[in-house]
């Protein structure tokens, strides 16, 4: 990661290497992850009180596209193809959830 720092509107961080929401941010274990390895900031995952929509995960789908537009599938994933992803809300509750954010605020 580089050590040159950026501001987003206003908020100043580490570098302009940040991590968007994804499976790696939906937990605390991948938070802390994330932070350790160098990112300047973490998006976390959503979640949402509604049971069913955090049933969204369970069909997760993934592919991994070559340069060439070539699909490959799930685990097949070579160096410099893209991910095409829509994968859902972390499964957790509310309450729950926050808890693991503020564990993660005290970690960095």
């Amino acid at each position: 990661m580089t050590d040159r720092a950026a501001t987003v509107g206003g908020l100043v961080t580490a570098n302009p290497v940040w991590v968007g929401s994804s499976e790696l941010t939906m937990t605390l274990d991948g938070l802390i992850t994330c932070v350790d390895a160098g990112a300047g900031a973490v998006v976390a995952k959503s979640v949402n009180e509604n049971a069913a929509a955090r049933r969204q995960l369970d069909i997760a789908d993934y592919a991994f596209v070559s340069a060439d537009g070539r699909v490959r599938a799930a685990g097949g994933a070579r160096r410099g193809d893209g991910l095409l992803n829509r994968s859902g809300l972390a499964q957790v509750d509310l309450d729950d959830w926050l808890a693991v954010l503020d564990a993660g605020a005290e970690e960095v």
